[in-house]
């Protein structure tokens, strides 16, 4: 816990409430003041047609796009939930019969997977914001995602608070002379806390990254350094060794200011699944684990438990895996389980149920399986259900009851709650 929270929550709760209605107010400010900068132009952006279209970007295609059509879930009482999380992201592109219960479809459109070489470039900042000499900033080092919660915003409000705001306008106005220079450089910083791993977006999210500096490095025979968080993980950077990446290549960036002749940005897909990514890491890391030896360890219908975890736990944990051992189901906590572990783990499972988290994003190992994911009373989110569609899994969703619904200090996303046995064994004797 951060002294900041600490003192927080030392305050009276009049006091408390006082401080969050202050931050908030100067958090929506400063949003307010970088959607006008980007708005009007003050600060200028590339998307990705201007990647593909820039006269001076080199830029590399190395697969189709793609589109998926989702069915939504339906629960009883919870469809309006459900929808409403999927029209929450608002990057979908097409919600197409969303609105008909009978037929709640969307399609998503995926980007044909790029890399692109970027010359003369100054990256900045915390998360290497990267500036053109005409003094514009490619959204892709955020998922060329612009005005949403987890955007290219909210990463430029993250450079100004950490890197000061006299330095970023600097940095994008007139640099100068750079500490360090990179001939050629990739980033895949992750854009996250640094107390926060992400498991699940590293796994889906960023290694696909890599198959692009790949793809880069076929193209051009150049072989660039990658700037990576400082605070990487050894689980981390053991993924990336199962894919290919030689980690003397690996350099943590802590911030400032560099200059790089040749800046290699790689495209970021954020939830929108290529399946070409998906088998690429399946194939990568399955062929560089010794997997099969720990096959015979684990049941093919498990629980993930979150036992380690310090949030969204199912309250009832114990009488739910009691209840549903009588039909096979063993309970795991693969977050701390070895790597090779985890793919035996999912490769064999076709059943697979627990509290919404990470840890789902395994079932890249798995086949045809059936997922039962379960969500606080009034939290959806759509990620493992997209990706539970695209590999072709059969997806349920359940919801509980809340345990501490009243306590608005807590992201509903991250609260505990409970599961009624007799919810999830119903829907088992559906399934089996």
């Amino acid at each position: 816990m951060s002294s900041l929270r600490r003192l927080y929550e030392s305050l009276p709760n009049e006091a408390q409430y006082v401080a969050k209605k202050g931050y908030n107010l100067t958090k929506e400010t400063e949003r307010s003041t970088i959607m006008y900068l980007l708005d009007t132009n003050v600060i200028s952006t590339l998307d990705r047609s201007d990647l593909k279209s820039h006269p001076e970007i080199e830029y590399y295609a190395h697969d189709k796009p793609e589109q998926h059509t989702f069915v939504a879930p339906t629960v009883p009482g919870k469809d309006d939930i459900i929808q409403e999380a999927i029209r929450r992201d608002r990057w979908r592109d097409d919600l197409t019969t969303l609105d008909d219960k009978k037929d709640p479809k969307y399609s998503v459109e995926c980007h044909e997977p790029f890399v692109a070489e970027l010359p003369n470039i100054t990256i900045f900042g915390p998360h290497a914001l990267a500036r053109t000499p005409n003094r514009e900033l490619p959204l892709e080092v955020k998922a060329n995602l612009r005005d949403r919660g987890g955007s290219f915003a909210a990463m430029f409000r993250s450079t100004l608070r950490w890197f000061g705001r006299v330095n970023t306008m600097k940095s994008i106005i007139d640099p100068g002379p750079s500490d360090q220079n990179f001939e050629v450089a990739a980033s895949i910083l992750t854009g996250r806390k640094n107390t926060t791993p992400a498991y699940g977006h590293w796994l889906v999210e960023i290694l696909p990254r890599i198959r692009r500096i790949k793809h880069y490095q076929r193209q051009t025979g150049k072989n660039p350094i990658i700037l990576v968080n400082p605070n990487i993980t050894d689980w981390q950077i053991e993924t990336l060794e199962l894919v290919g990446v030689d980690t003397s290549n690996l350099i943590k960036w802590e911030g400032g200011q560099a200059s790089v002749d040749r800046y290699v940005l790689p495209m970021w897909a954020k939830t929108k699944w290529c399946t070409s990514d998906i088998d690429w890491i399946r194939e990568q890391i399955a062929n560089g684990v010794d997997y099969e030896k720990h096959l015979d360890r684990f049941s093919s219908r498990i629980y993930l438990s979150r036992a380690n975890m310090d949030r969204r736990q199912v309250t009832n944990r114990e009488q739910l895996v009691d209840t549903i051992s009588d039909y096979g189901f063993e309970s795991y906590s693969p977050e701390s389980m070895k790597f090779a572990e985890q793919v035996a783990l999912f490769k064999q499972a076709n059943i697979i149920i627990g509290p919404t988290g990470s840890s789902f994003t395994n079932i890249i190992f798995s086949a045809d399986a059936n997922i039962i994911e379960l969500f606080q009373p009034e939290n959806f989110i759509t990620w493992q259900f997209e990706l539970s569609q695209v590999l072709d899994h059969e997806y349920h969703a359940l919801f509980g009851d809340g345990v501490d619904e009243n306590d608005n200090t807590i992201n509903p996303h991250h609260q505990d709650f409970c599961i009624s046995p007799d919810q999830v064994t119903d829907l088992l004797e559906k399934i089996i």
